[in-house]
């Protein structure tokens, strides 16, 4: 299905097309050449910028996602309405660093297109949780639940927001309301394994990371979390291990997250 976006390149637009549709179904990280090839074909295609810094954000390449961001914002006259909205949240959220203008954009954003999930996913995402709140990104997330109930990701935000609010009963509905829905992604896993951490359920985390061995986008990331649990149990030796296990998955799927997983590796024995 090709996707509605501002570009006279009808290549770029399947490219970008073919970019969502594998973010959908794959993983970001296998999202992104798509994204690049597109912006290749129509250097002034702003939203494929704009998803190709939403994605290097999402995975953890400041730098990438600022620098695309900023292009896509350069060319913000050039889109329609809908994608200006799109363009200008991301672009004072990440950027600019104004989370109180995004959050605004973000509103009348959602009340110009009530239908749209996406401003709801922005503020559940990362403008609410980077203003730390969390109740306010937990009933974000539940309206883009309502709007969209088979994007995964808004199962991911009330995972995340509820277990950093502190409501662990928040967590296990949205695996809960997933599992319903049969949604899989890396990042709920991640939230089986924080939730199962959180209870001291040593049978949950291992749940966790048998669910993601053999899915090469899911185990440098499982990896990496068990190795901060080792290190909080004061298991340093072991959490080393797994850092450099994790540094290893990553680099093998040419991944942007090496850089932030590099942290522990540097922790002394």
């Amino acid at each position: 299905m090709i996707a509605e976006a501002t570009t006279p390149s009808i290549d770029a637009l399947k490219s970008y097309s073919l970019g969502l549709e594998t973010v959908a179904s794959k993983s970001e990280e296998a999202s992104i050449p798509y994204f690049k090839h597109a912006v290749e074909l129509d250097p002034k295609f702003a939203m494929a910028y704009a998803y190709l810094g939403l994605i290097y954000g999402s995975t953890g390449s400041s730098e990438l996602a600022t620098l695309n961001i900023r292009k896509a914002y350069e060319l913000v006259n050039r889109v329609s309405d809908n994608e200006r909205f799109f363009i200008s949240a991301y672009y004072y959220g990440r950027a600019a660093g104004n989370q109180e203008k995004a959050r605004q954009i973000c509103e009348e954003w959602a009340e110009t297109y009530p239908g749209d999930p996406i401003p709801h996913g922005f503020l559940a995402g990362f403008i609410y949780p980077a203003l730390a709140n969390y109740d306010k990104a937990i009933e974000e997330a539940r309206k883009g639940m309502e709007i969209a109930p088979d994007k995964g990701f808004f199962y991911v935000f009330l995972g995340v927001n509820s277990l950093y609010a502190g409501r662990l009963n928040g967590s296990e509905e949205a695996l809960r309301r997933a599992s319903e829905r049969k949604l899989e992604s890396v990042k709920l896993l991640l939230v089986q394994y924080d939730l199962a951490f959180l209870k001291d359920d040593r049978k949950g985390m291992q749940q966790a990371v048998e669910a993601a061995q053999g899915k090469p986008d899911s185990m440098d990331w499982m990896a990496d979390r068990q190795a901060f649990s080792l290190a909080y149990a004061g298991r340093l030796q072991r959490a080393r291990v797994l850092s450099h296990q994790a540094i290893q998955l990553a680099q093998q799927q040419g991944d942007l997250r090496k850089n932030s997983i590099q942290q522990l590796a540097e922790v002394p024995a």
